[in-house]
């Protein structure tokens, strides 16, 4: 790789770097003024569905298909997953576990069954539901139908060939990240992600999605970017900027306010978030864990800061770029 390339990386970092910072005091400053208000907060400006007791206790399949051509029953996906078997999960969270499933018809699925506890009731799935099946972007996982039988939840998406972003940067035994993403393939994958961030944000009533990370973006097999596990997301009023809701979130990807037990979602929250998914990228390093720094162990926001201010820029990258980073190759045809 020529020198040109890594000055340009190298300001790819450091704009990264400035923007966390930037979006670090702002939501700093956002918080105190917060803190004085939230007391006199108007309560209708939140969306939150009214309990209904009836309909907390489901006792009857329901079935519901958001599209047309798909037709199927909690009695096809216990069969298209081998009755939820171990050998088909994709990925696992707190939410719940996703199998790959497969129809007679030979059409691939991606099937959540949702952890007992994911929502506090049903009319939390519901409101979880309306939510999702109103979204409409090439960057966010379309939601295809749900199924409900019993105390069972199961949500049914498109299936993604390349896994999430998570397995494809770290998992070394993963048939997506057997070779290291391309620099160019990078930057395309973090696009994606921020047209769906931004779509969210930018709709009537903003949709706020509180979890972003490497493990809720799913890849399609152009490598193109699906954000996906909408269950910590929230639907606010357009006039307000923010939803009370209870902590969520993962360590390494929260902003200051959230780790400090602050529950209030912004979109700055996701801006943040966002920025570190960035430096997850380009550094191959897991925001979650520590990095070790002359013999001493800070975090990847730190470490990144540091290396800035030590002109050490370039050392930043993920090593593995550079392994094909100038083939010239595509990388779909390098996972061939």
């Amino acid at each position: 790789m020529d020198q040109t390339s890594l000055d340009v990386m190298a300001g790819f970092i450091s704009f990264v770097i400035a923007a966390i910072l930037f979006t670090a005091i702002g939501i700093m400053i956002c918080k105190n003024k917060r803190s004085q208000t939230q007391a006199t907060q108007d309560p209708t400006s939140i969306i939150v569905p009214t309990p209904n007791p009836k309909q907390t206790t489901i006792t009857v399949e329901e079935i519901a298909s958001f599209d047309p051509s798909l037709q199927i029953s909690m009695s096809d996906i216990i069969a298209a997953t081998k009755n939820f078997s171990a050998d088909l999960v994709t990925s696992d969270s707190r939410l719940g576990i996703v199998y790959k499933a497969e129809l007679p018809n030979g059409l691939k699925l991606a099937v959540k069954k949702l952890a007992p506890d994911a929502f506090q009731g049903f009319m939390e799935f519901r409101s979880e539901l309306e939510i999702l099946g109103k979204l409409r972007h090439r960057n966010i996982v379309r939601l295809l139908g749900y199924c409900i039988a019993g105390a069972e939840r199961v949500l049914i998406y498109e299936f993604f060939e390349k896994g999430n972003l998570d397995v494809c940067l770290h998992d070394l035994f993963s048939d997506c990240a057997r070779f290291p993403l391309r620099w160019q393939t990078r930057i395309k994958i973090l696009r994606g992600v921020a047209n769906g961030l931004a779509y969210m944000h930018a709709l009537e009533k903003p949709i706020i999605h509180r979890d972003v990370k490497a493990e809720n973006i799913f890849l399609d097999s152009q490598f193109e970017a699906h954000i996906v596990d909408f269950g910590l997301a929230r639907m606010v009023k357009a006039e307000h900027t923010h939803v009370s809701t209870r902590a969520a979130g993962t360590m390494g990807y929260m902003p200051p306010e959230y780790e400090e037990g602050f529950t209030t979602a912004t979109v700055k929250g996701d801006v943040y978030s966002f920025g570190i998914l960035m430096l997850e990228v380009a550094t191959g390093r897991r925001p979650n864990l520590p990095v070790s720094m002359n013999g001493e162990t800070t975090s990847l926001l730190k470490w990144a800061k540091d290396m800035i201010a030590q002109n050490q820029a370039k050392e930043m990258l993920d090593p593995n770029i550079w392994v094909y980073g100038s083939t010239g190759l595509d990388d779909s045809k390098i996972l061939e």
